[in-house]
């Protein structure tokens, strides 16, 4: 396989065969450079997992922090400056994190 960086502001796509136990699937892909959209990159570097009775949250930078639980509603939303701890029931959740300059969403699991 051969790879060509592409020009500024454009497109690459491929189609990717994938073969085994006697099925075969095709899979498109398609990247596009940021100039072409006018996005930056997501610059938020964080850290979110969930342990017992908990959601622990890593971040370098401020940002908030909003929970959902899974049927849409908002258990918890806080503006973070560092690291944290937020207590959760048992259950899975959605966490969103934004600083302004990018933003992160996970599916966490508290035990």
């Amino acid at each position: 396989m051969k790879y060509t960086k592409p020009a500024e502001g454009a497109e690459v796509s491929a189609v990717v065969e994938v073969k085994g136990g006697g099925l075969t699937d095709y899979r498109y892909i398609s990247l596009i450079n940021s100039a072409a959209t006018g996005l930056s990159a997501n610059t938020l570097k964080a850290n979110i997992f969930g342990r017992t009775g908990t959601i622990m949250v890593v971040v370098d930078d401020p940002a908030l922090v909003e929970v959902f639980s899974f049927d849409g509603k908002m258990v918890s939303r806080q503006q973070l400056t560092g690291n944290a701890e937020i207590g959760m029931e048992k259950g899975l959740y959605l966490v969103r994190l934004n600083n302004g300059t990018g933003c992160k969403v996970e599916k966490v699991f508290v035990r």
